[in-house]
């Protein structure tokens, strides 16, 4: 910096200290960019000991600034709350309800199967699985739609589901009710009472799921670990119908092995095979002799004779 330029600045310096000390409210740097108190109060000119320090000083404070207000950006940032995947699962669980409504029965179709792919995370939803249910508008179309909610509430399962066994009854019990439609509100039904905490409910939907179809294999398995003995037996017993059933599909195989081998087995089985009499009786008239002998063979066992 020239001398002049120094000489100026420090007849500015003292001006302004002049103006402070009357009162004046002054900025901390002078207009000049060089900071007025890097010349002593009272000094004289030339100033001693006035250096490039002051610039670097302003710089490094300002840079200091900067750091701090950039620490509390991140700090804000990394403080504010960020959506969870249970948020995510929330709105798309509200959104599903809201579809149940829509005009178009694609649309509520899909949302309906959604949330009977959700199980027990959809226990919000049964209020307004209910009300599909019980929808005459839905019901007098013929929609499928009630279908997918009735397998939904069983899906959801006990406790929450316990509010839909009213509906669920009623549509057993109404003549005008779709066969396929009647026959998902007793498989939810059957869902529902495998988790009821009265022992007598879970032993009866334990039998009735042992003459149902494959889909009650996996709810009878978990119920071989429900804490009440008979129960535990009653699901033991509907396996083995299971089982049962299973094995007299096989007699209508055009394999004349496998129809002798599935006589065997169901002679093996014994009395709970009883529901398999009617067709082991017709394999009496099977065109391969070792099938009737294995049929008549099995009738015996299972008769007690």
């Amino acid at each position: 910096m020239a001398k002049g330029e120094q000489r100026a600045k420090f007849l500015l310096c003292h001006s302004e200290r002049s103006e402070e000390s009357s009162g004046r409210v002054l900025p901390p740097v002078s207009p000049t960019g060089f900071g007025c108190e890097d010349w002593p109060i009272g000094g004289g000119w030339p100033p001693t000991g006035v250096t490039r320090k002051s610039r670097f000083s302003q710089g490094l404070h300002w840079r200091s600034m900067k750091r701090i207000l950039a620490g509390m950006f991140i700090a804000l940032a990394l403080t504010a709350p960020l959506p969870t995947i249970a948020d995510d699962k929330a709105e798309r669980l509200e959104q599903l309800i809201r579809d149940l409504k829509n005009p178009d029965e694609q649309v509520r179709y899909q949302a309906a199967e959604a949330l009977k792919q959700m199980g027990p995370e959809a226990k919000d939803a049964v209020p307004a699985l209910i009300a599909t249910l019980q929808d005459k508008k839905v019901k007098a179309a013929g929609s499928s739609v009630r279908y997918e909610a009735a397998e939904a509430l069983g899906e959801i399962g006990a406790p929450a589901a316990n509010k839909a066994i009213p509906a669920l009854r009623a549509m057993l019990r109404d003549r005008q009710e779709r066969s396929d439609i009647q026959a998902a509100a007793w498989a939810a039904l059957m869902k529902i009472y495998r988790k009821d905490p009265d022992p007598k409910v879970r032993m009866n939907a334990a039998e009735n799921m042992g003459h149902t179809g494959p889909w009650a294999v996996p709810f009878l398995k978990e119920m071989l670990n429900d804490p009440n003995e008979t129960v535990r037996k009653a699901a033991e017993e509907g396996l083995t119908l299971q089982h049962v059933q299973e094995t007299a599909e096989k007699l209508h195989s055009n394999n004349p092995g496998e129809r002798m081998q599935a006589l065997e087995e169901l002679g093996r089985i014994g009395p709970p095979a009883k529901g398999a009499l009617l067709m082991i009786s017709q394999r009496l008239k099977d065109p391969d002799e070792k099938v009737r002998a294995a049929a008549a063979a099995a009738l015996k066992k299972i008769e007690g004779k």
